[in-house]
């Protein structure tokens, strides 16, 4: 490399190391169209460097792929040989991850917002995966139809088919499916889900809702829970599904920590905010998921 080209590489390196700089750099190829594409060594993605997934994949260098992995070998051990299905795949990340992880048969990933899931497509094709995971542009709600979808293009994962907030870029009319009848059109049993891993920004009861039968063998479901849920429908919804349905369950912190549906319930409405649930039938799971991390060197 030339001095000059050297001298440029050194400024470029010093500049983005600044996180505000950095941002102002992303944002502008992000306004100019351009798309980022990094090689990871076992995987590649092209991502929006302006967004939020985007910015975490530049800076870290992944999308809480531990983490990601820990509950997917959990899940795997609790019900193995079975199927995942990703309710809310965003642009692929945690998809990838699944895929090289090897802890499932089956990877159903369902993706509702037309940026999102050709960004999903471009990824999986990246990481020859298209024909390892079936991709389904819908979204899982308690019902059949059309729906309008809040989007953020500042942030990928917040796409929404509740009421969004004042950051809400545009709306999108989407294909809405009722779970378990999807499930059904898939040919994919309850019986043979491993794992449903959820994040459908304060959607989660309806989803829970259309489920409904694919629930009744209690597979491991790890969500997304908002405590502000927009109504005390999607409240009901997701304790009669999950909070007094399944005998364990567990915030994800880093850990497992066990919790009650009394302590998730108390925390509901009285302030912002979300976090990581997993549902499950085995209280084993900390261990599992803690020796996983372990495994894993996280």
């Amino acid at each position: 490399m030339s001095l000059p080209g050297k001298i440029l590489r050194a400024a470029t390196s010093q500049m983005l190391a600044s996180d505000r700089a950095a941002q102002m750099v992303l944002a502008e190829l992000a306004r100019r169209g351009f798309l980022l594409y990094r090689d990871f060594g076992d995987h590649r993605l092209a991502f929006n460097g302006a967004e939020s997934t985007g910015r975490r994949v530049f800076r870290t260098g992944h999308f809480h792929r531990g983490i990601s992995e820990a509950v997917f070998a959990t899940a795997a051990h609790l019900r193995p040989g079975g199927a995942l299905v990703e309710v809310g795949a965003n642009i692929g990340t945690q998809t990838i991850y699944a895929h090289l992880s090897g802890a499932f048969t089956r990877i159903v990933a369902v993706e509702p917002d037309p940026g999102n899931f050709c960004m999903l497509a471009a990824n999986l094709d990246l990481n020859t995966a298209r024909g390892a995971v079936e991709l389904h542009q819908v979204a899982l709600s308690d019902r059949d139809g059309r729906a309008m979808l809040q989007v953020n293009p500042y942030n990928s994962g917040t796409s929404t088919l509740e009421a969004a907030g004042p950051d809400a870029g545009g709306v999108e009319e989407v294909d809405v499916r009722r779970g378990a009848r999807f499930l059904d059109e898939i040919g994919l049993a309850p019986a043979d889900i491993s794992l449903i891993w959820m994040d459908v920004e304060r959607h989660e009861g309806a989803a829970l809702e259309g489920l409904g039968p694919a629930l009744s063998p209690k597979p491991p479901i790890y969500f997304e829970y908002s405590f502000d849920q927009p109504g005390e429908t999607r409240i009901r919804q997701i304790d009669t599904h999950v909070l007094s349905a399944y005998p364990y369950l567990y915030i994800e912190e880093g850990r497992l920590r066990p919790t009650t549906r009394a302590e998730l319930l108390d925390q509901t409405g009285a302030r912002g905010g979300h976090v990581n649930v997993l549902a499950c039938d085995s209280s084993d799971a900390p261990e599992i998921f803690a020796a996983a991390l372990t495994g894993a060197g996280t």
